[in-house]
């Protein structure tokens, strides 16, 4: 029997050239432009932003209405239907522009684990079918004036409880501590220009630059002087590497593989469509660290080229936040697939068998007290007329 969630739809106006891009639009159902309107009157004017991007968020993921298909579909960023050619075309960068509206698209480039107050903890924790049971056991024990013994169970599973509580809210922090992680970096503009921006303002489809050389000395990603990412923090995101020789990555934390794995440059003759999975030794991987990076041949026009491209190795982000393998790797963490065992299908049938046979026992007594009472009553009846 499958589960049914509540989700709230929400809406934003985002430029619908940017989700026709992002295949969230059907092709002709661009705005026309000022020119061709001819003589047709304009009924409401261009400056009024309705939303034309429908969307749900559910466990940390957007799932965005698709006019073509006729249902929501789940964002996967370039991941999908993204030809490798047009990652290589994607390494002249975006414009400030259109980060801003695909990052309404995308939101945020953060993976962040929500901690839950104690109060609500403490709710999850009583409604254990156990700790259900003790209290009703202890209401029976408080009736028969078993104070003691109620009272013991009640000071250990009070303690118990607190216990629970304090180890499920110290792994929820040390959790979200580990994942989260923001880092400054460097990219390029439509225009040719270089900025430093913050890792969480990133968008899939920004061009990245990743310094020449040994990565934790060309510039630390946590300080405002680098000029790139710093070997000892992560990658908060999915990338193509499009530009230069090669870089060298940790990827202990994903694979728990110690030795460091050399990644090349993606091919801009590769004709198939690009896949984290069928591509992994062109994909720098969120989580993964750079240990050293190597750029390619200067020239202009290319991955690796253009204005300020020279000395850096250029990768094209894929996905970002909960999208990228490790946000999915964090999603499995908070949302795992409920298990059924057969030993607690079989302890809930026989607990409702049980409760069958108390109820059969309850009203079977009250019958006979009911009996009883009658029979008395007609007996002392009878007594006093006699």
């Amino acid at each position: 029997m499958g589960q049914e969630f509540v989700a709230t739809v929400e809406g934003a106006a985002v430029a619908e050239l940017s989700l026709k891009q992002l295949h969230l639009l059907q092709p002709d159902a661009v705005q026309r432009s000022d020119d061709e309107w001819g003589d047709t009157v304009q009924l409401h004017s261009d400056e009024e932003e309705k939303p034309n991007f429908r969307f749900f968020v559910f466990q940390h993921s957007r799932y965005a209405w698709n006019p073509t298909a006729n249902t929501f579909t789940r964002l996967g960023g370039l991941s999908e239907r993204t030809p490798c050619k047009e990652l290589h075309r994607m390494s002249t960068g975006l414009s400030r522009e259109e980060q801003i509206e695909r990052r309404k698209v995308f939101g945020p480039n953060i993976i962040d684990v929500p901690l839950k107050s104690y109060p609500r903890l403490l709710v999850e924790e009583i409604l254990n079918p156990f700790y259900i049971f003790q209290i009703l056991s202890v209401t029976l024990w408080m009736l028969e004036r078993y104070y003691y013994y109620a009272v013991c169970i009640v000071i250990i599973s009070a303690v118990s409880i607190c216990v629970s509580l304090y180890e499920t809210r110290k792994q929820s922090v040390t959790l979200r501590d580990m994942v989260r992680a923001t880092v400054c970096v460097t990219v390029r503009r439509a225009d040719g220009s270089v900025e430093r921006v913050d890792s969480s303002d990133l968008v899939p489809g920004d061009c990245l630059l990743i310094p020449a050389g040994d990565a934790g000395g060309a510039g630390g990603a946590g300080d405002g002087d680098g000029a790139g990412l710093g070997g000892a923090l992560p990658l908060p995101f999915d990338a193509a590497l499009v530009g230069g020789s090669s870089c060298i990555v940790n990827e202990s934390m994903l694979t728990g593989e110690s030795v460091p794995v050399t990644k090349t440059a993606l091919e801009p003759q590769e004709a198939s469509h690009y896949s984290a999975q069928e591509h992994q030794r062109h994909t720098l991987f969120c989580g993964t660290s750079v240990i050293q990076a190597k750029p390619g041949a200067p020239h202009t026009g290319g991955a690796g080229g253009g204005d300020g491209g020279d000395g850096f190795a250029c990768a094209v982000v894929t996905r970002t936040g909960f999208y990228t393998a490790k946000g999915e790797l964090v999603r499995t963490i908070l949302y795992p697939r409920p298990i059924r065992f057969r030993f607690y299908r079989d302890a809930v049938r026989f607990v409702l068998f049980l409760a069958v046979l108390a109820a059969i026992g309850d009203i079977y007594s009250i019958v006979c007290v009911c009996v009883v009472v009658c029979v008395c009553g007609s007996v002392c009846g009878s007594v006093c007329v006699w």
